[in-house]
């Protein structure tokens, strides 16, 4: 990626914390003081992903390829269990922030069958989500596997001139 991409990406990132860190002052956060430390460690976890942009590719794709040895049943259930997981934090982080609702307060509220049905709705997101993250996941491992290849060759061109 391009600096000028690279600056742009970390400027859209850094208008929506900015939107994030006045929220505060727009509507009822609760634990505000918890809340910027996730919007700082976002914030921070977000421009490490910008800056060394390459060296999460190379690791990305260092492990899609050992993925890849797996069955697809199971890498469609590590994805399905991962994404059902960040949608039950996303749930509670916007509860306890939003309405000030721990988790054990939102499971004495509730009963079994509305229980049951939170549960099998975050399932059916998570699968969905799961499916769709590994197929993009796949498509991404594609485009950089093209991508070494391409720069491989063009590597293996420029010896062959050079040596001519």
């Amino acid at each position: 990626m391009g600096l000028h991409q690279k600056k742009i990406k970390w400027l859209m990132m850094s208008l929506f914390f900015i939107v994030l860190a006045l929220l505060p002052w727009g509507m009822t956060i609760y634990h505000t003081k918890i809340y910027f430390v996730f919007c700082g460690i976002g914030f921070g976890l977000s421009s490490y992903s910008i800056l060394f942009e390459k060296r999460k590719e190379e690791a990305f794709f260092r492990r899609w390829k050992r993925m890849r040895s797996y069955p697809k049943w199971q890498v469609m259930m590590i994805s399905f269990f991962k994404e059902t997981l960040w949608l039950i934090l996303i749930v509670l982080l916007g509860q306890y922030f939003g309405n000030n609702r721990s988790l054990f307060s939102i499971l004495r509220v509730l009963e079994v069958n509305q229980i049951l049905v939170v549960v099998m709705l975050l399932v059916f997101f998570g699968a969905i989500t799961g499916y769709a993250k590994t197929i993009s996941e796949e498509k991404r491992f594609s485009k950089l596997a093209f991508k070494k290849m391409r720069e491989s060759k063009e590597t293996e061109d420029r010896l062959e001139n050079n040596g001519e």
